[in-house]
């Protein structure tokens, strides 16, 4: 069936790598060993993992030490007459294991067929040395020494008694591929080579990863009958047949004829197929471990004839029902779909996942036989642009690409990098719009494998021109498939792509601008604070103006779902002020949502309020506790207090004497600078001092007669006083009587009750400030520098008696007429030049 050429060197061209070559030669590595030398069924060969230098594809190695070979004797695994191994100078014992490997050897360079054992590279390390005497076959011993090592690279597999001892889904199926498997190569060999490999058993087959049979271990291979040419079986491999085949095959694996050692018959009057067929029926009994399937049985019987002549040839036997079955006809189609046509390709990949849920298709074949093959297509085609232009060629790229993807979910990360993501690249490069849509609805899924690099430097920017596409469809699946990228977008990426988004705003499709609004709403996390403030608030409003009321709605619910990204201000002063025009939206749902936005941001604004108040309480707090402790230098509030303080107090304590002592302080110009920081609290230091003259009891009987705020009068002149003025001062007053100490006062917050205007107070202070000014001593730093009294020292003032506004008034008359008297006398001067000062001055002069 299948036409391959059987080259008959006994070396290949692209694979000679000449006797006596070095190790460091071979274009293999070699590594750790996985089947030792000493296994059933070795003869003499161990298993090494290894790799192709140039791309890392992984192999095995068969290694053989000639020196363990000619020491181990045949007979070791196999049953049958042990003969003694005798090693000399000039002659090496044929029972040894040397001439079965070095068959193999020679053998295994010469058959290529997808079922046989791909070797791809031989080397025999050892110089030949052919002995001058010896009973040694020349034939085999002159192109080999007796050293070194022998060395055979193939395919990645692992024996088949290996693979027998794991589990494997749909195993049945898969047993009745690996039979299909080496019915073909056992075919093969008798119809197409006319030869017998003679030596089938479970140690000569081998499984690939993908879950193929490969028939291996050439040690008998020979031909068997007459040639096309007439010519016979060389004399030399009928020797080596009859000396070797006994110990190399397994005794249950031998043929009747074998057996009894009809050498001759097989020779000259079997078929090819006799001796391989009879084998095969036992290989299947052990291959089912004696329960063969009811549909096998018949043929199996068959196939063990005791009569070599009724013994059926092989191909016949895949049309058994057991081997006939959609596993075995979908690998086969996957072994030759390099020479299908397109269309039946196309047909076969679309039908691809299907199969491999229902498990017509392993996964092991998926990966390692299917994938490839869908590589090697895609490859062929991505580097001829104009290939892509042929409308075949394109459905059939379009038809690889969900089944690609499929099978990435079940590769590795470092298989997924090294043979994925190398298309992925190169297939975003492509310009046609149904392999870019097929490739986004795809893209999601693989988007944590993608490496960030490739994200941003190779598949990005390929990818924005979706965005600017005139097919809508196109526009929005780009927008969809977006997302996921996010995370692995650099700022750069970020930044242009604000400017697509800010685009689709105003796209003539309803669904992609409202998509838009859903998309900056879920990447807002992902967006770095910067850009955040720029993109989300605008895109919010711009959306709440659009026309289409699903937009207007998706836009207040990404408000809401951002909120956390707005401040209190930002919210009261640009977010309410265009969701409350929703309120009265034409639908429902936009107001409902609007009110729900408006209740939370209330509730948002409401708690930072609160928040507000409780610091500045805090605040405020810490204060006044700084100025009941305390005059910072240059405070004027600390001050200003502070002179309130001092001149009630002086009010309500002085003595009697206080206008004279008052005047004479004037005289000697002990006033401090108004504008000093002591400036209010000098009147509170003296009359303190003034104070500790007395004692307690005697206090109360003189303050009618204190005059200690008689410059305050004199700035009042002839102006009529409210009655709302001395209702302020009788409420300072009573702060002063009801407290036990100015102290005490002040932490009751007893001077917030005054009713001054505003006004009244800064004229009446002002003025006082101005007269002390003026008179005062300026600049004295015995005067500044005064420290503040501690309040524990402030004097006591005992009750008074409240006056009507009649006695009061009456009393400032009296007092009036006093001071009028006292200028007219030569020593109060002073007091009446302050006097006309204060009257023809005011603040601005000074």
């Amino acid at each position: 069936r299948h036409n391959f050429i059987l080259a008959w060197t006994t070396t290949s061209a692209t694979e000679n790598m000449g006797n006596s070559a070095s190790l460091s030669s071979l274009p293999y590595t070699i590594e750790d060993e996985i089947e030792p030398s000493t296994r059933q069924g070795s003869l003499g060969w161990s298993i090494h993992n290894g790799k192709r230098k140039s791309d890392g594809i992984p192999v095995c190695v068969f290694k053989a030490s000639k020196p363990k070979l000619i020491q181990t004797p045949l007979t070791q695994y196999f049953s049958g007459n042990t003969f003694p191994v005798t090693v000399g100078k000039d002659r090496v014992d044929p029972n040894c294991q040397l001439f079965p490997a070095l068959h193999h050897f020679a053998k295994s360079k010469t058959l290529v067929h997808p079922y046989l054992l791909k070797v791809y590279a031989t080397l025999d390390t050892d110089a030949p040395a052919a002995p001058s005497s010896g009973n040694l076959q020349a034939s085999s011993y002159e192109t080999t020494g007796t050293a070194g090592d022998l060395i055979v690279v193939t395919e990645q597999v692992i024996t088949l008694r290996k693979w027998l001892e794991q589990p494997h889904p749909h195993r049945l199926e898969r047993l009745a591929w690996g039979l299909v498997c080496l019915v073909k190569a056992l075919d093969f060999l008798s119809t197409t080579a006319k030869m017998s490999h003679a030596c089938v058993s479970l140690d000569s087959i081998f499984v690939t990863p993908a879950g193929d049979f490969k028939l291996g271990n050439y040690a008998l291979l020979i031909s068997i009958g007459k040639s096309d040419s007439g010519s016979t079986i060389n004399p030399d491999d009928q020797q080596y047949f009859r000396k070797y085949e006994a110990y190399v095959c397994p005794s249950a694996y031998r043929s009747p004829e074998r057996a009894n050692s009809e050498y001759d018959f097989i020779f000259n009057s079997l078929n090819s197929h006799a001796i391989d067929s009879f084998s095969l029926g036992v290989f299947i009994e052990d291959l089912y471990e004696g329960s063969v399937p009811e549909k096998l049985v018949k043929a199996v019987a068959r196939l063990k004839s005791q009569s070599a002549t009724q013994r059926p040839r092989l191909s016949p036997l895949l049309k058994c029902p057991v081997l006939d079955i959609p596993h075995c006809k979908s690998m086969e189609f996957l072994d030759e779909i390099a020479v299908k046509p397109a269309e039946e390709k196309i047909s076969f990949y679309q039908s691809v996942p299907d199969q491999l849920a229902r498990g017509f298709i392993s996964q092991d074949a998926a990966k390692y036989k299917l994938l490839p093959s869908m590589m090697l297509s895609l490859k062929s085609i991505t580097t001829n642009p104009q290939a892509v232009s042929q409308d075949i060629t394109r459905r059939e790229v379009l038809a690889i690409i969900p089944p690609l993807f499929s099978i990435c979910d079940m590769l590795d990360d470092t298989s997924f990098q090294s043979q994925i993501s190398p298309f992925i690249v190169t297939l975003f490069q492509l310009n046609d719009r149904g392999i870019r849509a097929a490739l986004l609805n795809r893209l999601p899924s693989l988007t944590d494998r993608l490496d960030k690099q490739a994200i941003n430097s190779c598949v990005f920017e390929p990818m924005c021109t979706g965005f600017t596409d005139s097919s809508a469809a196109l526009r929005e699946m780009t927008l969809k498939s977006t997302l996921p990228l996010i995370s692995k977008l650099n700022s750069v990426n970020i930044e242009k792509l604000g400017r697509y988004l800010i685009r689709l705003q105003s796209d003539s499709e309803d669904s992609i601008r409202t998509n838009t609004v859903i998309f900056i709403s879920k990447i807002a996390p992902s967006l770095s604070e910067n850009t955040r403030a720029k993109l989300i608030l605008p895109a919010f409003t711009r959306a709440m103006n659009d026309p289409f009321h699903p937009c207007r709605l998706a836009a207040l619910k990404s408000i809401l779902l951002c909120k956390d990204y707005f401040e209190p201000r930002i919210i009261a002063s640009q977010v309410l002020p265009c969701v409350v025009p929703h309120l009265m939206d034409a639908t429902s749902q936009v107001r409902k949502e609007a009110f729900a936005v408006l209740d939370q941001f209330t509730v948002m604004l409401r708690t930072e309020s609160d928040r507000m108040e409780t610091g500045a309480e805090v605040e405020e707090g810490k204060e006044s506790a700084e100025s009941t402790t305390s005059i910072a230098p240059g405070s004027t509030s600390t001050s200003y207090i502070s002179g309130l303080t001092s001149w009630m107090t002086s009010h309500a304590k002085a003595p009697s004497s206080g206008s004279i002592d008052q005047a004479k302080s004037i005289q000697s110009n002990q006033l401090p600078y108004a504008g000093s920081t002591q400036s209010a609290v000098e009147p509170f230091v003296e009359s303190q001092s003034a104070a500790l003259n007395f004692d307690q009891n005697n206090v109360g009987s003189s303050i009618n007669e204190a005059d200690g705020w008689l410059d305050d009068e004199n700035i009042l002149g002839e102006e009529e006083v409210s009655d709302e003025f001395f209702d302020g001062l009788d409420d300072g007053r009573m702060a002063a009587r009801t407290s036990t100490s100015l102290e005490e006062a002040t932490n009751k917050n007893q001077f917030s009750s005054l009713s001054l205007k505003e006004s009244d107070v800064n004229d009446f202070f002002s003025s006082s400030m101005v007269g002390t000014k003026k008179i005062g001593g300026l600049g004295n730093p015995a005067i500044v520098n005064r420290p503040m009294p501690s309040y524990s020292n402030t004097l006591s003032i005992t009750n008074k008696k409240k006056q009507s506004l009649a006695e009061r008034k009456a009393e400032f008359s009296q007092r009036k007429a006093a001071r009028e008297k006292t200028s007219k006398q030569p020593t109060t001067i002073g007091v009446k030049k302050l006097t006309d000062d204060v009257l023809d001055h005011d603040w601005d002069d000074f």
